[in-house]
């Protein structure tokens, strides 16, 4: 059963933004980390997990009927954080501006809809758009804090016009993702 999930694919050039923005951290001290692959960057929308294969008709067809008429959009990156926001980190992550994520949040809503049909619950946190830049193999002990804020990430105008569905396979590079099927926002 393939591991599957919903994103937003971004767009070259906000792709290149994001590989100087981890070019940067990397160099203020954070080189331990696992960089995720700028040709891989995307925004999740949704985790699936492992799904039955003969669902897919289905699955996609709910996806395409989600994105029906839902437009295409863009936002600003401004923020870098990091998971857990306290202690050892796993995750470093860039973020939206404040009033960005709407549109996103809207579109996350209409998905978790269209999914109930098929048994997946609706997300109980509230929704926090974010690409995530790095990962740690095992937690690492860093002031990541200090050098998030020392590393500032300027502005990154980010846009997207497809919303894929994604299947994830680990390997011992790390994930790699194939594109099962993507539906145009317009």
């Amino acid at each position: 059963m393939p591991r599957l999930f919903v994103g937003l694919e971004l767009s070259p050039d906000t792709k290149r933004a994001l590989a100087r923005a981890q070019d940067k951290l990397a160099a203020h001290g954070l080189s331990k980390l696992s960089w995720v692959d700028p040709e891989k960057l995307h925004l999740t929308l949704k985790f699936l997990g492992s799904v039955d294969e003969a669902l897919l008709p289905v699955l996609t067809q709910n996806l395409k009927d989600a994105c029906h008429g839902f437009p295409a959009s863009s936002a600003v990156l401004s923020n870098l954080g990091c998971f857990p926001t306290r202690g050892q980190v796993r995750v470093v992550w860039a973020g939206l501006e404040q009033e960005s994520p709407r549109p996103l949040a809207d579109l996350a809503a209409r998905i978790d809809q269209a999914l109930m049909s098929l048994g997946y619950q609706k997300e109980d946190r509230p929704f926090s758009p974010h690409i995530t830049l790095a990962r740690a193999r095992k937690p690492i002990a860093l002031d990541t804090r200090s050098i998030i804020d020392a590393a500032k990430l300027e502005a990154i105008a980010a846009s997207w016009k497809l919303l894929s569905l994604f299947e994830s396979k680990m390997s011992p590079t790390g994930s790699e993702y194939r594109v099962i099927e993507s539906f145009e926002l317009s």
